[in-house]
């Protein structure tokens, strides 16, 4: 069996860093990063929309980019947890 790509990243809309998640046992187990290749990747959008929902800090907003299509996704807040919106242009 093929080996799915990771190729979901989270990034913070503000600074425009991405997350890479460190096993630090906090709350937001995550840090900034400047680059795609140093960011933490999912295999799967239902998987990292998930780790949008329930483990990115909720006193910021983050998007999620498929570094494949350059397609955004966003919290839909509308639907809830953990669904996302494509807002891509």
């Amino acid at each position: 069996m093929k080996d799915k790509p990771y190729r979901f990243v989270i990034q913070d809309t503000a600074n425009r860093k991405y997350l890479l998640h460190i096993d630090s046992g906090i709350d937001h187990p995550y840090e900034d990063t400047n680059t795609t290749e140093e960011a933490t990747k999912w295999s799967t959008l239902e998987h990292v929309a998930y780790v949008l929902w329930w483990y990115v800090d909720l006193h910021r907003e983050y998007q999620i980019v498929n570094l494949d299509t350059n397609e955004v996704f966003m919290k839909d807040k509308q639907r809830g947890i953990p669904h996302v919106m494509s807002v891509s242009k």
